[in-house]
């Protein structure tokens, strides 16, 4: 009885811990092209955002110091870095680069409603990216990207956590992120 209590405590531990991990999902996807820029689509519903043009801005590396940057977009399409998916990893580059793929990164924030999206030549590489009808989806969360005029005077993209943590900011978008073959 006791080996029997035991073995069905130890499946129902095995079973919660697994259940509880972000596992990667099947999802539909669509192959996007090879080499890509990537851009903003502005999808709010009833929300109003009060601060500056969200729509068709380009996204690039906005520098925060040596081989740091946050995911900056810009309505200049002439300093978007060129982008492309190596398996789930979604990797990005520039004309002349010389020192290797930057990653797209997720930060991570379990008790935040968005978390900020960097492209930082020093992250590791970040699994779980993919394309669907929507466009770039990160597979960890269901809730999308946010556009917001944030800390650096430009809009910044930002990951929806998907928790319901109240309304998003009056300065934040809701946006898809669509490729456009380079």
């Amino acid at each position: 009885m006791q080996l029997s209590i035991l073995l069905s405590t130890a499946v129902l531990c095995l079973s919660t811990a697994v259940n509880s991990l972000p596992l990667l999902e099947a999802r539909q996807t669509v192959t996007p092209p090879a080499r890509y820029y990537l851009h903003t689509k502005v999808v709010n519903g009833d929300h109003k955002d009060t601060g500056s043009n969200k729509t068709n801005l380009w996204l690039y590396s906005y520098h925060t110091g040596a081989g740091l940057g946050d995911v900056g977009l810009s309505s200049n399409k002439s300093i978007a870095w060129e982008g492309y998916l190596n398996g789930t990893q979604q990797f990005f580059t520039y004309e002349n680069n010389q020192i290797g793929p930057w990653p797209l990164g997720i930060g991570y924030g379990p008790y935040q409603q968005f978390n900020p999206a960097t492209i930082s030549i020093a992250d590791e590489p970040t699994e779980g990216f993919f394309f669907n009808s929507t466009g770039l989806q990160y597979n960890y969360t269901n809730a999308g990207w946010l556009a917001c005029d944030w800390w650096h005077g430009v809009p910044q993209l930002f990951n929806e956590n998907g928790s319901p943590y109240g309304p998003i900011p009056s300065s934040c978008s809701r946006v898809q992120i669509l490729p456009v073959a380079v």
